[in-house]
């Protein structure tokens, strides 16, 4: 599910009226018993490249997490060198072309790399690496935004933020052999 709206905001401007949203996907690798069924919850941002009369070329990035993998255990599933833990991002960018067709109806097609790992936090963690071609068919609940309207952003007023950033997780000491020895990675940031 995405939104569009026709760049109120400066945000908006800045990415030339971008479309964003949600959305939840389920894959299939043929195999149930090692892999599973996993599902993905992620975040949509859709920027436009180029917009023609009837054609527009999106670049399209997704983040989330995936679940419900068939994780490795060494006893029940040790043949799974893929994923090694209940959760896993879900990464994808993407190019995308729509066509409208009509007022409320595209036709779209593109070309995604989806990328499924834990980052290390459970071995193994291969992860997945998939090219993935789709066409789609989008329908616009309301008007379609005039793009044409969309002014470029201004310059921004200069602000005094100061941003902190925690992060904190447990590794794996080995990186090529299966075992429980596990070590804490932490960090903090700050920007102004």
């Amino acid at each position: 599910m995405l939104w569009q709206n026709p760049g109120y905001k400066e945000w908006q401007k800045v990415y030339r009226a971008p479309n964003y949203g949600v959305g939840i996907s389920i894959a299939d690798f043929f195999d149930l018993k090692e892999i599973g069924y996993p599902v993905s919850v992620y975040g949509v941002l859709g920027i436009p490249v180029k917009r023609w009369h009837k054609l527009e070329l999106y670049s399209e990035f997704q983040f989330g997490l995936a679940g419900n993998w068939k994780h490795y255990d060494s006893v029940s599933n040790p043949k799974n060198l893929v994923v090694g833990g209940l959760l896993t991002a879900h990464l994808n960018i993407g190019l995308y072309a729509f066509y409208q067709l009509s007022k409320q109806l595209d036709l779209g097609a593109g070309l995604s790399f989806i990328h499924f790992s834990n980052g290390g936090f459970e071995r193994p963690n291969q992860g997945f690496n998939i090219y993935s071609p789709s066409l789609e068919l989008k329908y616009h609940f309301r008007y379609r935004p005039e793009f044409a309207a969309v002014r470029t952003a201004g310059r921004s007023e200069r602000s005094n933020d100061l941003y902190f950033m925690l992060g904190y997780g447990d590794y794996q000491l080995n990186n090529h052999e299966l075992d429980s020895n596990y070590f804490a990675v932490g960090g903090v940031s700050a920007i102004c």
